[in-house]
C-alpha cells in the first residue's frame, strides 16, 4: 500500500486489509464494494431480491447531500430487479469483520452496498457505492473509452455503532476535470507489480 504523507510503500497482512485507513472509516477491501482476497473468505449465497440502487450517476464530481450534513451524495436512485446476497465471512483470525454481506447485482456485478459486522456479529458499518456508466469518467476530461463501462464516482462508508461516516469522491470535489479511472491504460507485465516498480512509481 502507498501512503502519500511519507511517500512509501508498506506490505500489509490479509487481516491489515480490515483495518481503517488514516483515520477514516474505509478499509481495503471494501474499495468497489469488495476487493479482497476472495480464497480468504468462505463463501455463501443467501438469497436474491430486488433493491435501490444508485448505478447511473449524473453529477461529477457527485454532490453531497444537504439532508444528512453532507455524508452522503445526492444522486438518482433506480430499482435493480435481481440483487444477490453473498456471505463473506473470514478464515483469517484477527479480520476486523466477522462477516460481510454483499449486495451483488445479478446483470452487472455492481456492489450498491456491503453490510460489515463486529465480532458479536452486530452490524457495524454500511459501505454505499454510487455508480456510474458512460464512454468517459468524466465528461469534462479528455479520457474517453470506446464503448461505455461501469465507474464509482462516488463511494460512503458509514458507521452505524459510532454515528459517522467517511466520503470518498472520485474524481475528487476539488479536481473537477480529472478523469480519476484510468482503465487498461497502457500494457504492464509482471515486474510493473514488484516492490521496485510501486517504490520507483511513489517517488
Amino acid at each position: 500500500m502507498y501512503t502519500p504523507g511519507l511517500r512509501r510503500v508498506k506490505r500489509i497482512t490479509t487481516s491489515q486489509r480490515s483495518n481503517a485507513l488514516f483515520g477514516q472509516d474505509i478499509d481495503v477491501d471494501s474499495y468497489g464494494g469488495f476487493a479482497g482476497q476472495v480464497p480468504s473468505f468462505t463463501w455463501k449465497l443467501l438469497g436474491e431480491r430486488p433493491m435501490l440502487g444508485s448505478g447511473h450517476g449524473e453529477n461529477l464530481p457527485p454532490l453531497p447531500c444537504q439532508d444528512d450534513g453532507g455524508l452522503t451524495f445526492c444522486e438518482n436512485w433506480e430499482l435493480v430487479p435481481r440483487v444477490y446476497m453473498v456471505q463473506a465471512i473470514p478464515k483469517v483470525a484477527g479480520y476486523a469483520y466477522s462477516k460481510r454481506i454483499l449486495f451483488v447485482d445479478a446483470e452487472t456485478s455492481y456492489v450498491p452496498y456491503t453490510d460489515l459486522y463486529d465480532a458479536a456479529g452486530e452490524l457495524w458499518k454500511v459501505a454505499v457505492n454510487y455508480g456510474r456508466f458512460s464512454t468517459k469518467p468524466n465528461p469534462r476530461a479528455k479520457l474517453q473509452y470506446p464503448f461505455p463501462r461501469g465507474y464509482l464516482p462516488g463511494f460512503v462508508m458509514v458507521d452505524i455503532q459510532l454515528r459517522h461516516g467517511t466520503r470518498a469522491a472520485l474524481p475528487g470535489i476539488a479536481f473537477p476535470e480529472e478523469p480519476g479511472w484510468y482503465i487498461n491504460e497502457g500494457n504492464v507485465d509482471e515486474g510493473w507489480f514488484s516492490m521496485a516498480a510501486l517504490i520507483a512509481g511513489g517517488l
